[in-house]
């Protein structure tokens, strides 16, 4: 049976000019449980060869990554979830996550606009819905016998 584990994530902003900025989205810094959720998609290409037989060209691993936080309005876990909102809107800055509280980065992009709602329409709590998925393709090896675990995020 495999071992339990549980992420932190992080975000690290990197502008054109100047210093990485880091946010810590882990339980250890966000005070409200975040749930997290890592998706591998195993990226491929079936083709016709010449004997007309069907084959496929296997890529690669991506990753799609859903967080998700409920915050309660106006606490500094919001205001740093509104921060991360506002730094995700700039175009010219490298976003790049990790899973293992900071240990290895991946390059990401918004799958979607992030998303925050109210709760049930109302100003008692506030739902953020973070969708990334990974630039880079994970290592195909080992694709025929199923995902990557999932445990160590490299």
């Amino acid at each position: 049976m495999p071992l339990p584990f549980s992420f932190s994530p992080m975000l690290r902003f990197t502008p054109p000019a100047g210093l990485p900025i880091v946010k810590d989205l882990s339980i250890a810094a966000i005070t409200v449980p975040v749930i997290a959720k890592v998706s591998p998609e195993l990226v491929q290409e079936v083709k016709e060869i010449i004997n007309r037989d069907m084959d496929s060209i296997r890529y690669g691993w991506r990753l799609h990554v859903s967080m998700q936080f409920f915050v309660l309005p106006g606490s500094a876990d919001d205001l740093t979830l509104t921060d991360v909102l506002a730094r995700l809107g700039d175009e010219d800055q490298l976003v790049e996550l990790s899973m293992d509280a900071g240990a290895h980065y991946r390059p990401v992009v918004l799958e979607q606009s992030p998303i925050r709602t109210n709760v049930q329409d109302k100003n008692i709590g506030a739902i953020y819905d973070f969708p990334f998925v990974t630039k880079i393709l994970r290592d195909v090896s080992g694709a025929l016998i199923g995902p990557p675990p999932m445990d160590g995020w490299v």
